[in-house]
């Protein structure tokens, strides 16, 4: 096995070597993530005759190679573990029929033995080369590792023990063998003894060929044959040499111990799964297949034929390689300076995929076009997330569209530098839409399908308003409106409660002040009495959607924070002092 190993080795370091040579060869990027499993057999060099080697076993690991080119930079991560080891008694009781002859009696003998499995962690890095076919199917990898590892196990003893005659005895009387002192000789209190490793950390170096076959873009079955070697593996052993016969030798209970060192490396093979991922294109060409040819490709909606934007788009040859892009606002996706040849063009968005067509670019005709139709009976909301502080897009906000119908809850985030988002709408369903972000407010937006015709109607856009809360700094509640002279909350006036109750609930540390203010018409002091019972009409509306009580302050100023002119005595329409008659809130401690 472990010249196969070797031989597959030198063979792929010159079949890498003359496929990095090729310089009109080109290897994509990618980074791969490999499972496995399989069989490894631990060899004990050195080890004595006694003990059956190899020790039969498996193997599991975990490895990711991130790949620049032809060469990379892997990580592997494996656990082994084999069987116990054994000792062969049988030279032993040959042994002691030749010593004792017709004198020797079986019973007298009584056998004591143990052992345990052996396990191995390995923790590896290093370099990962590879090299693979036109279409990128097989790929073909040398890896090589350095690293440790834990090491456990692969102890063993066997002693005898008798009651008569004592000079068959090797072993105190537990049973259980160790390794004594005696001068400058260790000794062996029992037939055979071998420490093995206790949780041992040993510097290792793996070599492995893995073979990938992808049988689909992203995702390949592997096989994979690998060594192992220990370093500081050296571990010592004593034992009885009781498989001489020669009389001039002494008796079994006059042998001395022989004590040596034992070395540990191991093989194997495997099969597992590779996922592909950070850029799973092939894009291979030789250099005599660059051109000029182009194919734009244009991707339009079935219903209403308006262009599609972020569609990804693919086309692949008759030699298999794929090429991706994806198409801008025109609904365009163009592919430049690609080889003459058949291509099958196709795209998907939002997990639908579109029409496939066929196109051929030949030396004659370079420029290829095609037009592929995506049909998906859904509405889609283009929503953009604004800060309403400066007016400006604000990205990282978690937009949550609630669909009223079903109940069922959709998560999006807008986009960092022009704050979109989009979600898929069904027909004549009402949905409603908030954002979250950390210290920030979000108006709650409705949205309705319900008498849209989807022949005339794809997008459907909306700008969804978000505030930044400053501590202590007074923000307008704008929908929250009373009538003259009451402390009722209007009807009218809910949806901002609604968007309070949002904010109090993602921000479960804030407390807050309600304020409430009046127009100056009637008496200072009734108004005074007014805005306090405004204020804790909220404080109580709150509180009945489940926000603590200790968390929100009522606060009533009367008319003495008015916004505009409309002072006692200045003539103003009821808009104006509508205007004054407002609710704001403030964070006083977050």
């Amino acid at each position: 096995m472990k010249k196969i190993l070797s031989l597959m080795l030198v063979c792929l370091c010159i079949f890498f070597a003359k496929a990095q040579n090729a310089s009109n060869k080109k290897h994509p990027k990618f980074s791969q993530l490999s499972v496995k499993g399989g069989v490894d057999i631990a060899n004990k060099k050195n080890f004595s005759d006694y003990v059956k080697m190899p020790l039969s076993g498996f193997n599991s690991g975990l490895s990711f190679d991130n790949y620049w080119s032809w060469i990379g930079l892997g990580i592997d991560v494996d656990y082994l573990e084999n069987a116990k080891p054994n000792y062969d008694n049988k030279p032993l009781g040959t042994r002691l029929t030749t010593d004792l002859g017709a004198g020797y009696n079986p019973v007298w003998l009584t056998e004591r033995s143990g052992s345990t499995k052996l396990s191995r962690l390995f923790l590896g890095i290093g370099p990962s080369f590879k090299t693979q076919n036109a279409n990128g199917k097989f790929v073909a990898e040398l890896n090589l590792r350095g690293g440790v590892t834990l090491t456990n196990g692969s102890s063993l003893y066997y002693s005898t023990l008798s009651g008569f005659p004592f000079w068959l005895q090797r072993n105190n009387f537990t049973g259980v063998p160790t390794i004594q002192s005696n001068g400058e000789q260790d000794i062996n209190n029992g037939t055979f003894y071998h420490k093995g490793y206790t949780k041992e950390w040993l510097g290792t170096a793996k070599a492995q060929v893995r073979l990938n076959y992808y049988f689909i873009p992203k995702v390949a079955v592997n096989v994979s044959g690998y060594y192992m070697h220990y370093f500081g593996s050296a571990a010592l052993y004593n034992y009885l040499d009781v498989k001489t016969t020669i009389p001039s030798l002494p008796n079994y209970w006059d042998i001395p111990q022989t004590k040596s060192l034992t070395t540990l490396n191991s093989y194997g093979a495997s099969i597992g799964l590779s996922y592909k991922f950070g850029g799973g294109e092939y894009k291979s060409a030789t250099t005599k297949n660059k051109s000029n040819s182009t194919l734009n490709v244009t991707v339009k909606d079935e219903l209403t034929e308006q262009p599609l934007n972020g569609v990804t788009v693919s086309i692949t040859n008759d030699a298999g390689i794929t090429f991706s892009s994806t198409t801008t606002a025109d609904g365009k996706a163009n592919f430049t300076q690609i080889a003459p040849g058949n291509y099958k063009v196709r795209g998907t968005l939002n997990e639908i995929p579109t029409t496939q067509q066929n196109v051929v670019i030949t030396a004659t005709n370079k420029n290829g076009t095609a037009t592929i139709i995506h049909n998906d009976p859904r509405f889609t909301v283009q929503g953009k997330a604004i800060n309403l502080g400066n007016n400006k897009p604000e990205g990282g906000v978690s937009v949550t569209l609630k669909n009223k119908v079903k109940g069922s809850v959709k998560m999006g985030t807008s986009q960092s530098g022009n704050g979109t988002f989009s979600f898929q709408l069904d027909a004549n369903t009402d949905y409603e839409l908030v954002g979250k972000k950390a210290s920030y407010i979000s108006n709650i937006e409705k949205i309705s399908t319900k008498g849209l015709t989807r022949s005339q109607t794809l997008y459907v856009e909306l700008e969804l308003g978000v505030e930044a809360v400053v501590k202590n700094k007074a923000l307008l509640l704008n929908k929250i409106y009373y009538d003259l002279n009451k402390a009722n909350i209007r009807e009218d006036a809910s949806s901002d409660l609604e968007k309070m109750v949002v904010f109090l609930e993602d921000n479960a540390s804030f407390t807050i002040e309600i304020a409430s203010h009046t127009d100056s018409r009637g008496d200072a002091l009734y108004n005074q009495k007014l805005s306090q019972d405004r204020a804790q009409a909220v404080v109580n509306f709150l509180v009945s959607k489940g926000i603590a009580k200790q968390r929100l302050l009522a606060k009533g100023y009367g008319e003495s924070i008015l916004i505009n002119r409309c002072a006692d005595g200045v003539n103003c329409t009821e808009e104006d002092h509508q205007a004054n008659r407002r609710t704001e809130f403030k964070v006083l401690e977050n």
